[in-house]
């Protein structure tokens, strides 16, 4: 079960560096006007699109895996006052 933490966390990191580039490629396209900024930005967002499905993916896997259900929204929690 643990196993899945050694393609779901760096599947993490790679995504969210992906975003960052999207936007440190945006602001340069702001910055030049160059299109080719507009076209790297626009790969970068989606790739990291895709790692972030994968992301999910494998975060619902080990979930199964942990709890028992793959996702669970009405989770009931506990306020202490």
């Amino acid at each position: 079960m643990q196993k899945i933490f050694y393609l779901h966390v760096p599947l993490a990191i790679v995504a969210l560096g992906g975003w960052v580039a999207g936007g440190v490629f945006g602001i340069q396209l702001l910055r030049t006007g160059d299109r080719k900024w507009d076209y790297r930005s626009y790969v970068a967002i989606h790739m990291s699109l895709i790692f972030g499905v994968a992301v999910l993916a494998t975060g619902a896997i080990w979930a199964k895996a942990s709890w028992g259900h793959w996702w669970v929204w009405g989770e009931r929690r506990s306020c202490r006052s």
